[in-house]
């Protein structure tokens, strides 16, 4: 199946698509950078180009479908019913110690009145172990099963404080 759909609410709808599936209407998506850059979609035209370097999108424009390609990063869509507004995030670590997902819930609020208690949310599937492979002496590719989330806590140590017992 290329096309998954989920009803969000009344004319609410979101969908998962493989890379090259055929969309039930254009979409509107950003040159994603794995930031914490997050854009309000106030037009109908706006460009990939237009929204080079975002990695959150927002709108209350109804008709406008706006989403976000991952791999290994989550999806993250918000949905306020109240006001009628979306999001959708691209959540990858990056954007996950940054965050992007707490920054785009926030922006809601200032933009649109969103009360976080009445957000509905849509979580994609997301990486929870990484494998490293490397070739060795014998040319044979050698695998290497490592904990996701333990290998970027170790790279972002340093900014975390310490921990207390």
């Amino acid at each position: 199946m290329n096309l998954l759909q989920y009803r969000l609410g009344a004319g609410v709808e979101a969908f998962t698509a493989r890379r090259d599936s055929v969309l039930p209407y254009p979409v509107i998506q950003g040159h994603q950078v794995h930031g914490s850059r997050i854009a309000i979609v106030d037009r109908p035209d706006l460009t990939r180009e237009d929204l080079e370097g975002y990695d959150a999108f927002i709108t209350d424009i109804p008709g406008i479908a706006i989403g976000v390609r991952t791999a290994d990063c989550t999806p993250v869509l918000l949905f306020d019913p109240v006001h009628r507004v979306i999001a959708a995030v691209h959540s990858g670590w990056r954007g996950t110690v940054s965050k992007i997902s707490q920054k785009t819930v926030r922006r809601m609020g200032e933009a649109f009145g969103t009360c976080p208690a009445e957000l509905d949310l849509l979580s994609g599937r997301t990486v929870s172990r990484w494998e490293k492979r490397s070739w060795n002496g014998s040319g044979m590719l050698a695998s290497q099963c490592l904990e996701y989330g333990r290998i970027k806590a170790l790279e972002t140590a340093p900014r975390c404080p310490e921990a207390t017992t």
